[in-house]
């Protein structure tokens, strides 16, 4: 059993989502979208807008997952109908706004804690810079998960992968792929 992180692996190929330009200095607009695992309540749908690169006068083309923010997936219509059943347990599918049209955020609230501490490389400031899990610590059932200690990462163990890898292959969703996290 391996753990995988859940990365985007065309971030440079396709346009990122990003705050409205009216929100740019705002600090208290992220609140909205967590980060710490937690359940998040939203009055409205918030709004998002493509992001569109210097020297360039339209956005890069899209994927069914779009680059956001760390730990956080933002998702289409389609990815959401595909990949739901299996995200949902561990999380919520939140409807946004993308230029007016309907999108998902991936709130992910199922935190574990899988990560050994004493093993894993850290950063000088603490941070976790290359994770090293206890497996014995991570279930063996599909799933989906945020780890306390890492909560800027959204991570699968290899049962959770498989499926969704099938799940991606089958509907041809695009903008989602896995990178091997840790080691133990």
């Amino acid at each position: 059993m391996s753990v995988w992180e859940i990365v985007n692996d065309r971030i440079n190929e396709v346009a990122g989502v990003v705050i409205p330009a009216a929100e740019q200095d705002n600090l208290r607009w992220w609140d909205k979208f967590g980060g710490d695992g937690s359940a998040l309540k939203w009055r409205s749908r918030p709004k998002l807008e493509l992001l569109v690169g210097r020297g360039r006068k339209k956005p890069k083309p899209r994927a069914d997952l779009s680059p956001f923010m760390p730990g956080a997936l933002v998702m289409s219509v389609r990815a959401r109908d595909a990949l739901g059943s299996v995200l949902a347990p561990f999380g919520q599918l939140l409807e946004l706004s993308v230029e007016g049209q309907p999108e998902y955020f991936y709130n992910v609230t199922n935190v574990l804690a899988c990560i050994d501490a004493n093993l894993s490389e850290r950063r000088p400031e603490g941070t976790i810079a290359r994770e090293v899990f206890d497996m014995g610590l991570v279930p063996s059932l599909a799933t989906v998960f945020k780890d306390r200690l890492n909560l800027g990462k959204i991570y699968v163990n290899s049962a959770g992968k498989s499926v969704l890898e099938q799940l991606v292959a089958e509907h041809k969703i695009t903008g989602l792929s896995f990178r091997q996290a840790g080691h133990g």
